[in-house]
Formats: C-alpha cells, sequence, structure tokens
C-alpha cells in the first residue's frame, strides 16, 4: 500500500481558493434536563487532535487515508495532517510535537475517538479486506461498537446505534442519514460507504461519579443520562462525550502535546464561555491563545490529568471549507 503524498504549506495555500461489554441496561433520566450554560454557543467537536509517539505522518497516512478513508482538507509539511471527519468535524494528527502519552489499552485509554457507522457488518467486512481485525467490542442495549488499533498503536472505535436510540443525537444522525444524499464538504471525496462522522468521544475516567458532576457543574455540559455503567454529555448535537469507568487519574500535564488524543469544541462566543466556566469554579489552563487574527483558543482541563480546548474563530472562516460549514450550520441553527 502506497503512502498518499502530502502537501507543503505553499501547495496547501495555492489550493485552498479482546472483549469488554457494557452492561446491558442503561439508566435514563426520566425527565430531560434543563438546557446547560454551555450549551447556548457550543458548535460542534470540532477538531480532534491525536499525536502519536514515534511514528511518522506518511507512515500513518495509508491507515487513516485509504483504510478508514478520511479525505485529505490540508496539511503542512509532513508533521500536521487536517482530515475531514464528517459533517464539520477535523481530525488532525501531529507529530511535531512528540512525545505523547502512550495509551494503548483500549479499556484504560483517556480518550477514545469513535465513528458513526450505519452498517457496522459492512464497516467491518471493509476493515477486514485491508487486513485490520477488531482488538475489542462493546455492547450496550442502544449501540454495537468494534474498537482497532492503528500502526499508531492507537485505538480508534466504530459504532452503530439502535435505531430506537433515545439519544437526540442518534436521532438527528439517523434522520440526516435516511434523508440523503450523503453530505460532501466542499470539494472534497465523500466518506466510504457507512461511514457518517465522530460520534463519540470515550473519556476512561477513575472515578465515574465525580468527574460527571465536574463536567455538568463546572463545564456546563448537558447531562443526557446513563448508558450502563458510563455518564453521557452532549457535544453538539450529533456528538456525545461518554464518561466510562476504567481510567486512571493522572496528574495535569504540563502541555496539551503530552496527550496522545484530545478534543477542540467550536465555540461561538469564547468571552462568556470563559466566564462562565470561572464563575462556575473550572479551571483555565493558560492564557488564551489568539491565532490566525481573530481566531482564539482556551484550553480547560479536568480533575484526572486531561485537558480539552474550547475555540472561537474569526475571519479565517473565510478560508478554509470547514470553518465555512460550521459557521453556515451554525446561522442555520441560530437564525
Amino acid at each position: 500500500m502506497s503512502a498518499t503524498p502530502i502537501l507543503s504549506r505553499r501547495a496547501v495555500a495555492a489550493g485552498l481558493a479482546g472483549v469488554a461489554t457494557l452492561a446491558h441496561a442503561p439508566v435514563w433520566a426520566t425527565a430531560r434536563p434543563p438546557a446547560a450554560p454551555f450549551a447556548a454557543g457550543l458548535q460542534s467537536l470540532g477538531w480532534w487532535m491525536r499525536r502519536p509517539t514515534g511514528c511518522t505522518i506518511p507512515g500513518m497516512m495509508p491507515y487513516y487515508q485509504q483504510v478508514i478513508g478520511l479525505p485529505l482538507i490540508r496539511a503542512w509539511q509532513n508533521d500536521l495532517v487536517l482530515l475531514w471527519a464528517g459533517e464539520d468535524q477535523v481530525f488532525e494528527v501531529k507529530t511535531d510535537d512528540n512525545p505523547a502519552r502512550v495509551q494503548s489499552d483500549p479499556a484504560s485509554a483517556a480518550l477514545i475517538p469513535v465513528f458513526r457507522v450505519h452498517d457496522l457488518a459492512r464497516w467491518q467486512a471493509r476493515m477486514t479486506s485491508f487486513g485490520h481485525a477488531p482488538i475489542t467490542r462493546r455492547q450496550s442495549r442502544w449501540g454495537r461498537t468494534l474498537l482497532y488499533r492503528g500502526p499508531d498503536r492507537l485505538t480508534v472505535g466504530f459504532e452503530q446505534r439502535d435505531p430506537r436510540s433515545p439519544l437526540s443525537s442518534d436521532r438527528k444522525a439517523l434522520a440526516r442519514w435516511r434523508a440523503g444524499p450523503l453530505f460532501r464538504l466542499g470539494g472534497l471525496p465523500a466518506l466510504p460507504d457507512t461511514l457518517h462522522h465522530l460520534s463519540r468521544a470515550i473519556r476512561h475516567v477513575a472515578d465515574v461519579p465525580a468527574m460527571m458532576r465536574f463536567y455538568r457543574d463546572k463545564v456546563g455540559f448537558t447531562y443526557l443520562g446513563r448508558e450502563g455503567t458510563s455518564a453521557l454529555f452532549a457535544l453538539g448535537e450529533e456528538t456525545v462525550l461518554e464518561l466510562a469507568p476504567g481510567g486512571i487519574a493522572v496528574p495535569e500535564p504540563v502541555d496539551r502535546a503530552e496527550l496522545s488524543d484530545s478534543f477542540v469544541l467550536r465555540i461561538h462566543d469564547l468571552d462568556m464561555q470563559i466566564a462562565g466556566l470561572r464563575m462556575r469554579g473550572a479551571g483555565l489552563k493558560g492564557p488564551i491563545i489568539i491565532k490566525e487574527e481573530t481566531t482564539r483558543l482556551q484550553f480547560v482541563p479536568d480533575p484526572e490529568g486531561w485537558i480539552m480546548g474550547i475555540e472561537e474563530r474569526g475571519r479565517i472562516r473565510d478560508r478554509y471549507i470547514d470553518d465555512v460549514e460550521a459557521e453556515r450550520r451554525w446561522r442555520m441553527r441560530t437564525g
């Protein structure tokens, strides 16, 4: 299998004009919780950052671009690649700031990305045709998940949700899928048949109740209820954060580059979100990072040694197709 060439900065600029089973009986809140403070300006899970240790971009791209089938959005040299992960989401692979913590155990890794597929059997057959077998499986009343390990020794999951799932994210994603035709970002190729988008971030934690209180009360995510032994929160309209048992609490990293996996949320009003985080007692890590004129990024650590980002995009929207699409979706939602 030959590696797909990586574009240079100049070229990009020119072209842009085992078995682990969850409990089967989920427990759900009997009443829909009120919208959390964070929900008002939360657009989506915008960027997934993957920082493998001891790997090169050319060595990994056949897996992410050809096996999984994520189209290339843009790239910088041979150390940073941005791939389309469905909808307005970006899967970013970086090797310019190694080493990251190695988290190869799918039962305890701090964070695992999971893609939504609409025919899990067909997806498994695709992976098998490329020589990849699942390393473990998860199942709950409302979904089945296959977890795979890539050449970077990191885990990625693929889930199919039951059409009767009570989660609004599942209902909306299924309705969008059935409405067709398949969404394509700008002029990029379509995703492989049955692959939809990043639907879940599995955060393994040591203390689920304590971390649930942190993300609900201090961060302000909308709490969706429990599924088996996990607690679920909304990350936009079609993606959830799952707090699952099995993780290990570690000291807060000095820098996000220490994390093998992290994500950054698209935020509409960063100042409002930062004020809300401070009011609710959540910590902030470092100053606001300003990049590309009006784009601003802030990091938020959690009590067990993981960091997420929240980012508001500015005039950069006019240049990058993923930002243009995210802004279009936001305007449709808010009028």
